[in-house]
């Protein structure tokens, strides 16, 4: 397990401490990117503009797609119009959602479980190297 990967586990080992469930405060895809190596944040606090930019992607692609199928076929400026504002509303309710379980279950910033987490890995290492 590299570094970043370590550092990770330890972020959401001190979110579900926090009392989060390990399926909200870890999914899938972000073990496969911790697996091959990049250090993405838990959903639960991914940046909103990010995550805003994906999720509102991601919804217009699938609504356009089947509009288009029910459609028939045609593709005009009115449905690539409604496909990027329904997926911008999806994802302005996807960050609202979130934002409001942060604050219900009163998790602290991402600057503090990261610290927590480096604190953790650092006491671990002291303590093995006073061993030896």
């Amino acid at each position: 397990m590299n570094d970043k990967s370590e550092i990770m586990h330890r972020c959401v080992q001190e979110i579900i401490r926090c009392g989060v469930t390990e399926k909200l405060a870890v999914s899938p895809l972000c073990r496969l990117l911790w697996k091959y190596g990049f250090s993405a944040r838990p959903q639960l606090y991914v940046d909103t503009k990010l995550s805003a930019l994906i999720w509102g992607l991601a919804y217009a692609l699938i609504w356009g797609l089947g509009m288009r199928v029910m459609d028939g076929g045609k593709t005009d400026i009115a449905l690539v119009f409604a496909s990027l504002l329904f997926g911008s509303l999806m994802a302005l309710l996807h960050q609202w959602q979130l934002r409001g379980l942060r604050k219900k279950m009163n998790l602290p910033d991402w600057s503090v479980i990261l610290q927590r987490a480096e604190a953790g890995i650092h006491a671990e290492q002291e303590a093995l190297s006073d061993r030896l």
